[in-house]
């Protein structure tokens, strides 16, 4: 019985995928499996070829306004994902009905399962959804980091140099992975064009409001101003938020605080009552003896 069920659900997935096939003009297996061996640079296994034959034809016949397509290229291109908006959405919709199909030898099986399923489904659907945002908010947030550091070298050598350049150059190199790769294209952008244009870049591309408070700082100084009484308010600012920050990250994992403050606890309780046992210890030895 389990096997006729497995052998009818082969059966059918293969039979939508190839109605699917000649609906959407999708490309042949050899061709996908060619271009996927040319862009993994590796063996293409046959189930990531249907997979990518599906996405490249249900991607021609997806349309996005023009808001949201030019949204979501930004956020692909800051998240280093290499692919067109309508690829991406059409990746989600495949991925979720080739887990989808599942439910139909469940249905046979056991129909408590399908519940399960659709909603294992619908979980992993929101999760691919969110990816490219969760990498950019990640991202943004490793930057946001890092700014406080960054502002209160700024307010350190600002008064020696203007040169916005030198001070980028100069912090590069103790720079965390992700503002060090910002840095480097700002930098490149500055060298090879205008400053002022390379830094706007830098703010569009990572969308933080605390970042593009120190580029207007940046931007002024380039344009004249001292800088040093707008760096020296930021870095008191950006101090009191990242005490903030360690604040919250700590209410986040309370248990993992709890087993350190209880280990503290018992340790100054070993401090101070080892004395005492000793000399109590003496004492009744002392009385006895």
């Amino acid at each position: 019985m389990t096997s006729t069920i497995i052998g009818t659900t082969i059966l059918s997935a293969i039979g939508i995928y190839l109605i699917l096939s000649d609906l959407l003009h999708m490309p042949s297996l050899a061709a996908t499996q060619v271009a996927l061996k040319l862009t993994q640079r590796g063996k293409a296994h046959g189930y990531q070829a249907v997979l990518s034959r599906m996405i490249n034809g249900i991607s021609r016949h997806i349309h996005l306004d023009e808001y949201r397509r030019r949204e979501l290229t930004a956020t692909l291109k800051y998240a280093e994902i290499e692919q067109a908006p309508e690829t991406y959405v059409a990746g989600i919709i495949v991925r979720g009905l080739s887990r989808l199909i599942w439910a139909i030898p469940a249905a046979f099986i056991s129909p408590i399962l399908v519940p399960i399923i659709i909603v294992m489904t619908s979980n992993r659907v929101l999760d691919d959804t969110k990816k490219a945002r969760r990498i950019v908010a990640e991202k943004r947030a490793a930057i946001e980091r890092e700014l406080p550091r960054f502002v209160a070298t700024i307010a350190q050598e600002i008064s020696a140099t203007r040169d916005v350049l030198s001070l980028l150059e100069a912090y590069r190199a103790s720079a965390g992975p992700v503002w060090r790769y910002e840095l480097d294209v700002t930098i490149a952008g500055m060298r090879s064009g205008s400053q002022e244009q390379a830094l706007n870049r830098l703010s569009g591309r990572v969308g933080s409001g605390m970042l593009s408070e120190v580029v207007r700082g940046l931007l002024g100084v380039l344009r004249g101003d001292d800088g040093t009484v707008t760096f020296a308010l930021l870095d008191h600012d950006y101090q009191k938020l990242e005490v903030q920050q360690l604040q919250k990250e700590a209410l986040k994992r309370p248990g993992k605080l709890k087993k350190y403050v209880i280990l503290l606890m018992v340790c100054i309780f070993v401090i101070l009552g080892y004395p005492i046992v000793k000399d109590l210890m003496g004492n009744m030895g002392a009385l006895f003896g």
